[in-house]
């Protein structure tokens, strides 16, 4: 990954434009899309911020806009202290806003890379709860999601799913089933990727 400049990531982050009527869920693109894209990524993992930061849009403009790519985000905590972030993303999910979520949590993230608030206080309950009040989100509907055990289901299984997947970090990339040995560095290898994959 090549060295951010001063508020690089926090700005690629902020610029990602998210297509009209192609999110559903934690699903980005046409079901009928020839090649599913799983991104198995956790809110905490600083590679996972440069994904977002430099390939997210351009996989989006080249692939998810013309119905080639659908992205579907997979949760994969590392540790015990990501579950929050994504127990809120999840409850953001619940009322169609999970993008919008995600991309205000990487934010937050780029933000403290580049010397902004701590990540522990910009990932504490009282942020999170106050992104989905920003998002205009159902209040009481988030809290009352974000407080049930239930909402950890969806995070668990796709940890399974990961494990049984052989992912062992974060991001990690399953194109049709089949989990990538490597993370693409370059927008030139997602583009042979995925046009292989789309053949």
């Amino acid at each position: 990954m090549k060295e951010p400049t001063e508020g690089d990531l926090a700005k690629k982050v902020k610029a990602i434009t998210i297509p009209d009527g192609l999110a559903n869920g934690r699903k980005l693109g046409k079901d009928d899309a020839k090649v599913k894209l799983q991104v198995y990524e956790d809110f905490r993992c600083s590679h996972c911020l440069e994904f977002t930061a430099y390939f997210e849009q351009y996989l989006i403009d080249q692939y998810v806009k013309p119905g080639i790519v659908q992205i579907e985000f997979k949760y994969f905590p590392l540790s015990q202290s990501s579950l929050p972030m994504m127990v809120a993303a999840q409850c953001a999910a619940e009322q169609g806003q999970f993008w919008a979520y995600a991309k205000r949590l990487f934010t937050v993230h780029a933000e403290f890379t580049e010397g902004g608030p701590a990540l522990a206080e910009g990932f504490g309950e009282p942020k999170l709860k106050a992104y989905a009040a920003e998002l205009k989100l159902d209040s009481a509907k988030f809290e009352a999601c974000f407080a049930t055990d239930a909402t950890l289901d969806p995070i668990a299984a796709d940890y399974r799913e990961g494990q049984t997947a052989g992912v062992k970090g974060t991001p990690a990339f399953v194109v049709n089933g089949k989990l990538q040995p490597t993370v693409p560095a370059n927008n030139a290898t997602w583009k042979s990727l995925l046009d292989a994959a789309a053949k």
